[in-house]
């Protein structure tokens, strides 16, 4: 099964006419699915990664967020506890 990353590399960067660039929150506790995510979106948004509920409320807290990519299987707090 291809990781995350090779399966990203088959689809273009998302382009944006904006010079200033929007913030993606991703909250996920898998470090190739942030750092995929990451990659994809980074020409073109801001990304900010959270590796937990709780880190991803903390960083909405002090992040101008426009869009959150939350995993929901996480351990500890889960999508569902995060934003109940």
């Amino acid at each position: 099964m291809p990781s995350f990353e090779e399966l990203i590399n088959d689809f273009a960067p998302v382009k944006s006419p904006e010079t200033i660039k929007s913030c993606i929150l991703v909250i996920d506790d898998d470090a190739s699915i942030q750092r995929g995510l990451t990659t994809y979106f980074s020409n073109t948004y801001q990304v900010a990664v959270a590796g937990n509920g709780k880190e991803g409320i903390d960083m909405l807290l002090k992040t101008s967020v426009h869009c959150i990519i939350l995993d929901i299987k996480m351990k500890g707090m889960n999508g569902f506890d995060t934003f109940p």
